[in-house]
């Protein structure tokens, strides 16, 4: 981890103004901001290009160079907590439908709708007993499946509530670490990887030590595979050819997804396995292929 800070803060606050957020805490009391969500994406509006522009992180238009160089030392705790109001809580959120919405949604099936008319077109005949019985028999199947749909939905969202916190161990510049829960975690945190595993509460990609992960939640892969870090070009200069561009997916050798379970890490030279939270919430590629 770098020991000057000065360029990287300052080129952090470029970044951020670069997403399109106000310069600083201040800046943001001072003035109201516009946004909306669309599909879980945010949208924020640009005062100096006169539209919404969406609300990014590190995953898009991103040197390399620029991860190792910028975004490698931390944020410190300020930054955090400004991030945060714009990205949010690094969960995701299962809400359980009520009881009145399933029940619209199962009765607007087809196969009811067509119950329906059944009953209307067997009572029209006087066949009382076999409408009643087709009724019986459709509230009862309505019941069972409203009761099955609403138990998988609340332990759906009890199993993700039970993984959405843990702690994590993060840097907060000139080597000065502190735990936190991992639903404060926002893009532009470095994390550290501890040696016996975890499990990834977000999308990071490794700058220093390589991991052995099983990604077996997304890929359906039992063969766990090893994660290295991403490597450090140098910034283009002038003459220089134009700079790759950090992207998840053409980097998923070099980037540990949310939900994948990290078994072991190996770092070299007493090097500390570290990784730059590039997505969270329900930005993460675990939630976008679920």
């Amino acid at each position: 981890v770098p020991t000057d800070h000065t360029a990287p803060a300052m080129q952090m606050q470029d970044w951020d103004y670069e997403q399109g957020l106000p310069s600083t805490l201040r800046a943001l009391k001072q003035k109201k901001i516009q946004y909306f969500i669309h599909h879980n994406l945010k949208y924020l509006w640009d005062p100096g290009m006169q539209c919404f522009r969406r609300l990014a992180a590190l995953e898009k238009d991103v040197p390399c160079s620029a991860i190792h160089h910028c975004h490698s030392a931390g944020l410190s705790q300020a930054v955090q907590e400004y991030r945060k109001l714009f990205y949010g809580a690094n969960q995701i959120e299962v809400k359980v439908p009520s009881i009145l919405k399933l029940l619209i949604k199962e009765v607007l099936n087809p196969f009811y709708v067509f119950q329906v008319f059944s009953i209307i077109l067997w009572s029209c005949d006087d066949y009382y007993y076999y409408a009643s019985a087709i009724l019986l028999m459709s509230v009862i199947s309505i019941c069972t499946s409203l009761y099955t749909i609403r138990k998988q939905f609340v332990v759906l969202h009890d199993m993700v509530a039970a993984h959405n916190v843990m702690r994590v161990t993060v840097f907060r510049g000139d080597h000065e670490t502190e735990e936190i829960f991992s639903t404060d975690l926002v893009p532009g945190d470095v994390i550290i990887v501890p040696a016996n595993g975890m499990l990834m509460p977000c999308d990071a990609v490794l700058i220093s030590g390589t991991c052995i992960v099983n990604e077996s939640m997304l890929t359906g892969e039992s063969v766990p595979i090893t994660k290295t870090s991403l490597h450090c070009p140098m910034p283009a200069g002038s003459g220089a050819p134009q700079e790759e561009i950090y992207s998840p997916e053409e980097h998923r050798r070099n980037t540990l997804f949310c939900g994948t379970d990290v078994i072991q890490t190996r770092y070299y030279s007493g090097e500390t396995v570290c990784a730059v939270v590039v997505r969270t919430g329900r930005r993460k590629e675990g939630y976008s292929l679920a």
